[in-house]
């Protein structure tokens, strides 16, 4: 299903899909405030893989010149199948959402395709910038680049390579950019729920203004209802 939810007085749109693979949300239109950010990525067997944070160096962005472009008004339309979608409560089927959207300056523009199986973010910049994806991750994931570096929990590193494999029981998330690229991987002091498990690192990965991602989420099975807290 997808819907987009509006607060027409202050131009802001609030955009959920759930597809067989995956659970996303995210937010357009105005920035009510400098703390205001969102987005996540949810998964219905490995729960919550992506959590955007309401600072400039852990919300989901691309950043380039003065800023993420998350912390920024962000213009948007919609589509459904190729067609211009209204945000009104669809069940898509087999058909992509895509969402284009830009900074109000115009100087990163992005596309976002929500296809049943992944996410995918094609970027353009008018300089260079960085990729910036902040990861919900667990002591017990296995984290490895495409050129076999392993990335620790709680532990910073770095390689040249051309994607990142998150492994969580039976899950597999990938995220590739196609191209060689030098990416980071930090963690941060910020933890989530009773256990303080569910740590936030962040993934960076700078290029030179055109970039594309794809994640791709595999799920073994939907659950019933509503997903659960991250």
């Amino acid at each position: 299903m997808g819907e987009i939810r509006r607060d027409t007085a202050v131009k802001q749109d609030y955009l959920f899909v759930r597809r067989p693979a995956y659970y996303l949300g995210s937010f357009f239109g105005t920035r009510p405030s400098t703390m205001m950010r969102s987005g996540f990525l949810w998964h219905p067997s490995a729960g919550t893989i992506v959590h955007s944070q309401q600072t400039d160096t852990e919300c989901w962005a691309t950043v380039a010149g003065n800023g993420p472009d998350a912390s920024i008004n962000l213009t948007a339309t919609y589509q459904l199948a190729g067609a211009a979608w209204n945000g009104a409560h669809i069940t898509p089927g087999a058909s992509a959402f895509t969402v284009n959207y830009q900074r109000f300056d115009a100087t990163v523009t992005t596309v976002l395709t929500l296809a049943r199986d992944g996410v995918t973010r094609a970027v353009r910049s008018s300089t260079a910038a960085s990729e910036q994806i902040p990861l919900m991750l667990l002591p017990t994931d296995t984290i490895t680049f495409s050129n076999g570096t392993a990335a620790q929990y709680n532990q910073s590193s770095n390689a040249s390579a051309t994607r990142m494999t998150i492994r969580r029981g039976a899950a597999t998330i990938t995220i590739s950019w196609g191209s060689q690229l030098t990416a980071s991987f930090t963690p941060t002091t910020r933890t989530f729920l009773r256990d303080a498990q569910r740590r936030i690192h962040v993934l960076r990965i700078p290029h030179s203004g055109a970039f594309r991602a794809r994640r791709a989420v595999l799920a073994q099975r939907i659950p019933a209802g509503p997903p659960p807290l991250p």
